[in-house]
């Protein structure tokens, strides 16, 4: 039997604040130093490169929660369609 293991991933909302969007070399080695499994982002997050982001996170040893929004990107600013929130 497999003892259960508590795994710590970091969402990468506020991580602008200290490494500019999608610098994978520079951000992902520093949160595995800190002790994280992975990451969760969005597709906004992972930008037009997600082989690229996968190659680093797979170098890295860490894995990915994709968070997926059904009403607009990230929630961020007004609807695209301006229909209803839900």
């Amino acid at each position: 039997s497999r003892a259960m293991q508590l795994q710590l991933f970091r969402s990468l909302w506020g991580c602008e604040a200290f490494c500019p969007p999608r610098q994978w070399e520079v951000l992902l080695p520093a949160l595995r130093l800190l002790g994280y499994h992975g990451i969760e982002a969005s597709l906004g997050d992972i930008g037009e490169d997600p082989a690229g982001l996968r190659a680093v996170l797979d170098t890295l040893g860490l894995a990915l929660i994709v968070g997926v929004y059904t009403s607009w990107q990230d929630y961020e600013g007004a609807p695209d369609d301006g229909g209803p929130l839900l």
